[in-house]
């Protein structure tokens, strides 16, 4: 019989609200919506969690001003650091660096946050909990590392001491936690926030006040503070073992190509549904294949998924922004989820760029009959200048 050998989990738990969760400055309707929020999103982690987890998703993208992100979205697993160092590294082997990190985490393994923290941290990154959203346990080691912090509006943020998959407290969670809590006053963590994570148990979660979070977002602690702790506690060379360095090798490379070709095929004959998935693939082989990601992305978009379509396609265009049929297909994509001025910026780029300027107007042209009247306006304001 195989056996699991004990993990550390810093996890949110699903708590069904019978546990000590901290509400104060919620009204009703607030209450309401975060607990739906909770229900919703850990409805299955509190089952079988070692077993059945799964890594957490990292997505590339940038933001209207071009600014690169790393999105990290799901439960934080064995080997999460690394594939987020080596979009750090393939980033840079582009020339490129990641502005911050979106944060979309219930948690997970200890080591993997702390290894992250560690990682936003040396690269300055801000860190972001977007409207709705939650970011808990191990999620917030990696929110506490921002240089900067923001959270959008009806976010979660919580908090809670170290525990085990089954939730006992042991001599070494209790050391974990004494060393989390320690950790967390070096990124610069306000000292309310640090004593209610030493004082709530694994099983129960501490939700940052509206108070505590103001304090978090305007109190960052210098970089290095957080390096020389690693470092002064002997924890800088287990930390760093987790993030090796990985960069795609030549052979990868030309995997990933193609794949790429396939996808084109499958593109050109309607397929976009296996279109997506071997492009996917053709990413994961190499994340920052400007070819790959402006492909995965029209096959996203016409497959009307228009959120993966313009992560992946204003990736693709932060790598290379002379690419104007990505230009084109990012205003169409934009101007479809009502931003029009965007949708305008993206298209004086598809006709700037564009080697067939009349064929690209006439494009242009055809969008102004959308029946989608922010894709209509877009276009027109570029036909009728």
């Amino acid at each position: 019989m195989s056996t699991v050998k004990p993990r550390l989990y810093y996890e949110n738990w699903l708590i069904l609200f019978k546990k000590n969760v901290n509400y104060i400055t919620l009204n009703t309707t607030e209450y309401i919506k975060m607990k739906k929020l909770i229900l919703k999103i850990n409805l299955c982690v509190c089952f079988s969690l070692a077993q059945f987890t799964h890594a957490a998703q990292l997505t590339p993208f940038a933001d209207e001003n071009r600014n690169l992100w790393l999105r990290m979205e799901g439960t934080l697993e064995n080997g999460d650091a690394q594939s987020f160092n080596n979009y750090i590294e393939e980033a840079k082997a582009q020339n490129l660096e990641f502005y911050g990190v979106t944060l979309i985490s219930s948690g997970g393994l200890l080591q993997e946050g702390k290894a992250i923290a560690k990682l936003v941290r040396d690269n300055r990154m801000i860190t972001y909990v977007p409207d709705n959203s939650l970011c808990a346990s191990s999620c917030f080691w990696v929110f506490a590392a921002g240089i900067h912090r923001y959270a959008g509006k009806q976010t979660s943020i919580g908090v809670h001491s170290v525990g085990r998959t089954n939730q006992e407290e042991d001599e070494l969670t209790k050391s974990n936690t004494l060393d989390m809590i320690r950790a967390y006053a070096a990124l610069g963590v306000p000292d309310d926030i640090v004593g209610a994570t030493a004082k709530t148990k694994p099983n129960e979660i501490h939700f940052l006040t509206r108070s505590e979070l103001n304090a978090m977002v305007n109190n960052p602690a210098p970089p290095e503070e957080f390096t020389n702790y690693l470092i002064s506690t002997n924890q800088s060379v287990e930390t760093t073992k987790l993030i090796q360095t990985s960069l795609p090798s030549e052979e990868s490379k030309n995997y990933s190509r193609d794949l790429n070709e396939r996808g084109i095929n499958l593109i050109h004959t309607g397929n976009y549904d296996e279109a997506v998935k071997v492009l996917e693939e053709a990413k994961k082989h190499n994340n920052f294949d400007t070819e790959v990601l402006g492909n995965l992305g029209y096959a996203y978009y016409r497959n009307n998924d228009l959120k993966n379509a313009q992560d992946n396609i204003t990736a693709s265009l932060k790598i290379n922004e002379t690419r104007s049929v990505s230009w084109g297909n990012l205003g169409e994509i934009v101007a479809k989820q009502g931003n029009v001025k965007w949708a305008i910026d993206c298209f004086n780029n598809y006709i700037y760029y564009s080697k067939n300027k009349e064929s690209a107007l006439r494009h242009l042209n055809r969008l102004t009959q959308s029946e989608n009247i922010y894709l209509s306006m877009a276009a027109s304001s570029i036909i009728n200048k």
